[in-house]
């Protein structure tokens, strides 16, 4: 669906890549990393909106700018602000949408506006930046897009929405082979709706991981007070002297003790939260 080759991109002081990244269809993949890790720019790109310096960019097995229309007929994108008019009202902003899109739905829009409690009539830039956020989401939801682009879509929302736009995006990817790419700083997010991860530091793509086998894979493990310090395995990412173990290969880990005759007090799972940092690390 998307296949990033090579891509690179150098201002200032700042350097994208060069990364390769491959989004295939059926998956929900979140951008995950640090302010100034490249998710915005990683956007810009996929969007058409910064060149690369070099490398290609292909969507639907498509190139800009040859297939610039057709690409972006197929793709519902939620900025992280709204970047047209702030005077037009929200119904101006339909009526301009709709004309660029064949497959718009506009019996869909209805609803959503209907269900997230949107006042069409009120300029779009009047709107609180959680009601405008809902407001891009019904938008893009609405064109019945291929692929979903968005740039932290809950931020600014409410719990009880939050909650609302997840299954949303949920019940739109049970039809046909559709892929949703979001960038966000929540990793209850993160852990709640995606399959894979991409991991982005300083510009630098770390990795694409899948996200059950990194909870599947990461533990916290504590050992026997008994145990001694100078423990060396090379499943075990950090140890502390309290006799404390975080490993990223779970079931070897515990093996691998086992067989040197060290007793394992507790293990617990890892959040993602917890996780990300130390992947960084390791990278």
């Amino acid at each position: 669906m998307i296949i990033l080759q090579d891509i690179y991109k150098k201002w200032n002081s700042f350097t994208f890549g060069p990364m390769d990244i491959d989004i295939q269809p059926g998956l929900i993949y979140a951008v995950v990393g640090s302010n100034g890790s490249g998710k915005t720019t990683l956007f810009n790109l996929i969007m058409n909106l910064i060149k690369p310096d070099d490398g290609e960019i292909q969507l639907f097995n498509q190139t800009y700018p040859d297939h610039e229309v057709h690409i972006k007929q197929k793709i519902g994108y939620v900025p992280y602000s709204f970047l047209g008019n702030p005077t037009w009202t929200v119904n101006q902003v339909v009526q301009f949408t709709s004309h660029w899109y064949p497959t718009w739905n506009q019996t869909l829009c209805d609803s959503l506006f209907e269900q997230m409690g949107i006042n069409r009539n009120i300029a779009i830039g009047k709107l609180s930046s959680g009601t405008q956020k809902k407001c891009l989401l019904s938008l893009a939801l609405s064109i019945e897009p291929s692929l979903l682009l968005l740039d932290e879509p809950t931020n600014g929302l409410d719990f009880t929405t939050k909650q609302l736009v997840i299954e949303k995006c949920n019940q739109w990817m049970e039809t046909g082979e559709r892929s949703i790419l979001l960038a966000t700083h929540d990793l209850h997010e993160v852990q709640k709706v995606a399959d894979y991860l991409i991991l982005l530091d300083q510009g630098q793509h770390l990795g694409t991981f899948e996200k059950d086998q990194l909870l599947q894979d990461w533990a916290h493990i504590w050992l026997d007070p008994s145990t001694e310090s100078d423990i060396e395995l090379e499943t075990i990412t950090y140890h502390s002297d309290t006799k404390y173990i975080i490993t990223h290969q779970r079931e070897k880990a515990v093996k691998q003790l086992q067989s040197a005759g060290i007793q394992i007090r507790k293990i617990k799972s890892m959040s993602l939260e917890e996780i990300i940092p130390y992947l960084v690390q390791q990278q």
